[in-house]
């Protein structure tokens, strides 16, 4: 945006009031009430205390303007930092109109802590950011808003803080930093976006991250940059079975328009600031890891290899990721990619994959008939070997051949993965129904058992025929809660409510008697709460 003045109008045109120092403690208030304020190239307007424009003001700064104090600005004013230089000693506050030329300079240098708060439209751009803090402990410039960035984001002295879901947005391919180091750095998120990322030439995203795009067009290239935060889940992630277990304090979020069809090569990048506790000598052996979505499991990427530098090179396709990195001396959770339950004839066929493995010893196979008790089935055929250390994928298969011999349906099956340490890990509970090929036996079985007081049970039933079905519920003393009778439209399994389920969330904690009859078969069930 360039303001176009008359040719009449002088070169400093100045609607402004200029109140004493005694209104503000002995320091002087420019107060622009509406007019045009310029500093012409070559000029310097020094203000000993604070700046403040009224709604309709403009600042254009072709020269360099000095405050002291802070600088506000009302909504419906415009400021504008042109080919010059705004320097600022407190806060920089604007609601109105902000715009830069990629040459034209913000300098945040206060002697005490500052904040920029800038609104989010955007149209709002800064052509370049300065900050230069002289005095330690005071060294802090918080960015309570949005910035965002076309020239060059210079980090001279003291560290830059975003604040929650803020960020500061590099907003083109001319937008740079330079000064990031340990001690200096952006804590928080710093995003980088990129139009089109092609060629043949690593492209520096300026936040950590350096893609070569390997010929191929990946069009839009965004990346998040969160780093410093000390905040699980948000810039590092942690092993839950042991916290002293995470990834450095970094991760990044990147999104691409076109993805790539063959591997790129993508470098991550970090600060020592940002080991998050991890011994430098264990990054020898470190691997980048990654997340499809939040929340999800996080998996590695590559073989272990040497980021004493702090930086790691991995070749991949998938980009659409979150990135982080950890070592082999402190390696991230990894859940299984899938556990299922499949009827094969008269067995049950159990499938699971892995993405990687630490320190594995074995996998067993537990069955149980009520999704309460379960039993690890024959270790000839329930308890098999794992792989130990790897990142490659690995798929294990067994079957229970006593499926029917259960009497019940489902059946439900769960995965005990047990490490060279002896500490254990359960997969998630897989039901598998059985179907009408049972014996013509009536089951029943209720799921979860023991249920929550906001989630209730469900009750599966196997029925040998299709004649109507009694579900009573008695409380601890045998007393009747409720009954009810239902008509199966057809004989086999099926999942029926319990009585008074949709008041279940009303029953006291303890313990109940669910009662299924269906002609002269009963089935009697416990249900704790």
């Amino acid at each position: 945006m360039t303001h176009r003045l008359p040719s009449l109008l002088p070169r400093l045109i100045l609607s402004v009031a200029l109140l004493l120092p005694a209104i503000t403690r002995a320091q002087a208030l420019l107060y622009n009430g509406g007019g045009i304020l310029m500093v012409k190239p070559g000029a310097t307007l020094t203000v000993s205390g604070d700046y403040q424009h009224a709604p309709g003001a403009v600042l254009y700064t072709e020269g360099t303007m000095q405050v002291t104090g802070s600088v506000t600005g009302s909504a419906g004013s415009d400021i504008d930092i042109n080919i010059g230089t705004l320097e600022v000693g407190g806060d920089f506050t604007h609601e109105g109109y902000l715009y830069s030329t990629r040459t034209g300079r913000l300098v945040m240098n206060g002697r005490t802590n500052q904040n920029l708060t800038l609104p989010s439209g955007a149209r709002d751009t800064l052509g370049g950011l300065v900050v230069d803090k002289p005095v330690p402990g005071a060294d802090t410039l918080r960015i309570t808003g949005a910035v965002r960035i076309k020239g060059n984001f210079d980090l001279r002295s003291g560290m830059v803080r975003t604040a929650p879901n803020r960020a500061i947005l590099l907003e083109t391919k001319t937008a740079t930093v330079t000064g990031e180091r340990s001690g200096r750095y952006v804590q928080g998120t710093l995003l980088s976006l990129r139009y089109s990322a092609s060629g043949n030439q690593p492209i520096d995203m300026q936040n950590g991250v350096t893609i070569n795009p390997s010929g191929q067009n990946l069009g839009l290239f965004f990346v998040a940059r969160t780093a410093g935060m000390r905040q699980r889940s948000v810039s590092y992630i942690d092993n839950p079975a042991n916290p002293a277990d995470r990834s450095i304090d970094q991760v990044w979020f990147i999104i691409v328009g076109n993805g790539a069809t063959t591997p790129v090569p993508l470098t991550l990048s970090w600060l020592s600031d940002n080991d998050n506790g991890i011994p430098a000598a264990d990054f020898a052996r470190a691997t980048a890891w990654n997340s499809l979505q939040y929340p999800a499991r996080w998996l590695p990427v590559a073989p272990y290899q040497d980021a004493t530098s702090r930086a790691i090179t991995v070749l991949t396709t998938d980009l659409n990721r979150r990135w982080t990195v950890a070592t082999a001396a402190a390696p991230l959770p990894v859940e299984l990619v899938s556990f299922d339950a499949t009827r094969n004839g008269t067995a049950a066929r159990l499938t699971w994959a892995t993405a990687s493995e630490q320190n594995s010893a074995y996998f067993e196979v537990e069955v149980s008939p009520n999704g309460r008790d379960f039993r690890p089935l024959p270790a000839s055929i329930g308890r098999i070997a794992a792989q130990g250390i790897t990142t490659t994928p690995h798929t294990y298969a067994t079957s229970d051949p006593a499926l029917l011999t259960y009497s019940t349906d489902p059946v439900y099956y769960r995965l005990r993965q047990v490490d060279t340490d002896g500490t254990a890990t359960f997969s998630e509970v897989k039901a598998l129904h059985i179907g009408s090929t049972l014996p013509g036996k009536l089951a029943a079985t209720l799921w979860p058992n023991p249920s929550g007081m906001a989630t209730g049970a469900q009750l599966h039933v196997t029925l040998p025929t299709a004649a109507p079905l009694t579900v009573s519920l008695f409380d601890a003393v045998g007393r009747l809660i409720q009954s009810q009778t239902i008509t199966p439209t057809a004989p086999g399994a099926q999942t029926v409510a319990v009585p008074g389920a949709e008041a279940e969330t009303a029953l006291a904690a303890g313990v109940y008697t669910v009662q299924v009859r269906q002609g002269a078969e009963t089935v009697v069930q416990r249900l704790l709460r």
